[in-house]
């Protein structure tokens, strides 16, 4: 099982014949989705299509928000509030 870490601002994750497709103005790349575990994204801008996010929760493929800017200012008020 494979981890896909999206990290590019303005790409669309779709679905297209059973499999995820990560599309940019450019380019498509597409993923089987019988060998994703895991799909990350670690950058704001991204969009999905309904269909995909309910082919994940079928599917038992975990989603994961990792937005650096938030992390970042959440762990700063953390430390700030110890002081």
């Amino acid at each position: 099982m494979k981890h896909l870490i999206i990290s590019e601002y303005g790409l669309y994750l779709g679905l297209e014949a059973g499999r995820l497709v990560v599309k940019n103005k450019e380019d498509k790349k597409y993923f089987p989705l019988n060998r994703l575990a895991t799909v990350s994204i670690a950058k704001k801008g991204v969009s999905f299509s309904s269909d995909l996010i309910e082919q994940f929760s079928l599917r038992g493929i975990k989603l994961f928000f990792w937005i650096l800017e938030v992390l970042l200012t959440r762990c700063l008020l953390v430390l700030i509030s110890m002081l």
